[in-house]
């Protein structure tokens, strides 16, 4: 009886480590990147981007586009808001992406 009750307790410890244990976890690589970010603050701009990029928020104080993809800003990027905090993903008009192309670095 004492073999069984110890056979268990091995057992339960060996499932809890597999549970709490990531596999693969030595494969994992955390790195930085830079991606270009256009930051946002007049208020005739932001008004014109929440319309185009249907943001259904009451207030946005600033706003970045985030070039995510690394090919200029465009439909496959990131908008974030501020104070808010939340993402979107753009679909600009021909009249958001002309404004986005211009920018420069």
């Amino acid at each position: 009886m004492r073999r069984l009750v110890l056979l268990l307790i091995g057992y339960l410890i060996l499932i809890l480590a597999e549970r709490v244990l990531p596999q693969g976890a030595d494969e994992i690589f955390v790195g930085k990147i830079t991606v270009p970010v256009v930051s946002i603050e007049d208020r005739s701009l932001i008004d014109f981007f929440v319309f185009e990029f249907f943001i259904a928020e009451t207030l946005v104080t600033r706003m970045e586009i985030i070039d995510a993809t690394g090919n200029g800003f465009g439909e496959d990027d990131l908008v974030k808001t501020y104070p808010s905090g939340q993402i979107y993903f753009p679909v600009p008009s021909d009249s958001a992406q002309q404004i986005m192309n211009s920018w420069r670095f």
